[in-house]
């Protein structure tokens, strides 16, 4: 009976990648059915296409997705919540693994890392008229599988985010805490009132965390007599990456660096050369030998 086998095998497969089209079809359609439409597209096809756009530079195709984003605004923001949330299940994962050994039925579905990064870009076009689903992504920046979406995301509706952001530093996952700096890199000087945490999180036990810590500082540019200080200290921190960051961050303050100077100078011997690159530049800058810093 064994030599029958092999002729079952290809029918058997069919079947069960027809069983799992089924299923994925059916949930993808309920999710569909939830969201808003603009022009007779839903709100996850015009985000396909905004996607597509950007990859093809095609800037018409890209505003009149735009338009449409924007149009739909907060009524789109519980569809897109939702996309933040995603992950791929292990139900999911098993289709995916089937569907890549053919080529006749195409994929019915998204996988979850581009659905939330297509939510965040879309988040970020409705901008501060997102803010009453703030408590909603700060749930989502609290998990780990869906941190760093989420933190992006935080950030792309602006200032109101910060509290939350900051809150987040505290989080025992190191993932959580590495995101949250991170949003607060991208909110730049509307990150200032977080700049005391993030000086605590200078000292974090993840080399992640500091390294993010010392970009959001560098971006956010306040606070110079707290923030200098504390980040000529990490010239000396185990974690090259670290170092370097923190070379570039101080740079980033121009002339207000002027007292991490020795320690720059010293800089110049580290053993790792991106370091050393870094400790230069940040000296020129200092004193004004490259292009001058803005001035927030």
């Amino acid at each position: 009976m064994n030599a029958f086998y092999p002729l079952r095998r290809p029918k058997t497969i069919f079947s069960f990648v027809f069983v799992l089209l089924v299923i994925a079809s059916v949930a993808a359609l309920a999710l569909q059915q939830h969201e808003p439409f603009y022009e007779g597209k839903r709100l996850s096809v015009w985000l396909e296409e905004l996607d597509l756009a950007n990859n093809l530079f095609d800037h018409a195709k890209r505003q009149k997705a735009v338009n449409a984003v924007r149009a739909m605004g907060t009524n789109a923001m519980p569809s897109l919540v939702r996309m933040l949330a995603a992950r791929d299940s292990r139900l999911k994962l098993t289709i995916m693994r089937v569907w890549i050994k053919q080529s006749v039925i195409p994929m019915p579905f998204t996988i979850a890392g581009l659905r939330r990064d297509r939510a965040v870009q879309a988040i970020r076009l409705i901008g501060p008229a997102a803010s009453p689903y703030i408590p909603e992504l700060a749930i989502l920046l609290n998990l780990k599988e869906t941190t760093s979406s989420a933190a992006r995301a935080l950030a792309g509706i602006g200032p109101q985010s910060v509290e939350h952001l900051v809150a987040a530093l505290d989080s025992p996952s190191n993932e959580v805490r590495a995101s949250a700096a991170m949003g607060l890199n991208l909110l730049r000087s509307d990150a200032k009132p977080a700049v005391p945490a993030l000086i605590l999180r200078l000292r974090d036990k993840e080399p992640t965390v500091r390294d993010n810590a010392t970009l959001a500082l560098g971006a956010i540019r306040a606070e110079p007599d707290l923030v200098v200080p504390a980040l000529a200290e990490l010239l000396h921190d185990k974690d090259a990456g670290v170092r370097v960051h923190a070379a570039r961050a101080l740079g980033d303050f121009g002339s207000n660096a002027k007292a991490a100077s020795q320690a720059l100078l010293k800089a110049l011997e580290d053993e790792d050369g991106e370091v050393r690159g870094g400790a230069k530049t940040a000296l020129d800058r200092i004193n004004g030998k490259t292009e001058k810093v803005d001035e927030e």
